[in-house]
C-alpha cells in the first residue's frame, strides 16, 4: 500500500514539474517576443513662447501622453501644466495662461502607461 502512495506521489510531482516547464516555456516565448517600436515623442514651444505642443509615435495601444509645459512668470515663479491626454499620433497641446506676461520656462511631454 505504500509503494503504491509513493508512486501516486512521485507522478504528480512529475506531472507538476512537467506543467511548470511548459509555463517557463510559453512565458519565455512572451518575456522574448520581438521588441516594440521605439517612442517617439516632440515637444515644442509656440513662436509667442506661452504654449507647448507635444506629438509621440508609437506608443503602446492603450498608453497615452500628454504635453507638459513648466511655466515661469516675471517674478520667477514656476509651475507645471499639462495638457489633455492622447494617443499615439495625435497632438496635445497645453498654454501658461492669458496673461502676456507669462511663458514657457521648458517645453516637454509626459507619457502615462497603462497597467
Amino acid at each position: 500500500m505504500k509503494l503504491g502512495v509513493e508512486r501516486a506521489t512521485k507522478k504528480a510531482k512529475a506531472d507538476v514539474t512537467l506543467a511548470a516547464a511548459t509555463l517557463a516555456a510559453v512565458g519565455g516565448m512572451v518575456v522574448f517576443a520581438q521588441p516594440a517600436a521605439a517612442i517617439t515623442c516632440e515637444a515644442t514651444k509656440s513662436g509667442d513662447g506661452r504654449s507647448v505642443s507635444a506629438t509621440c509615435t508609437d506608443i503602446g495601444r492603450f498608453d497615452y501622453f500628454r504635453a507638459k509645459a513648466i511655466c515661469v512668470d516675471p517674478h520667477g515663479s514656476k509651475w507645471t501644466m499639462y495638457g489633455p491626454k492622447k494617443s499615439s499620433g495625435q497632438t496635445s497641446t497645453v498654454k501658461c495662461g492669458d496673461n502676456v506676461n507669462v511663458g514657457v520656462y521648458q517645453a516637454g511631454w509626459e507619457l502615462i502607461e497603462t497597467t
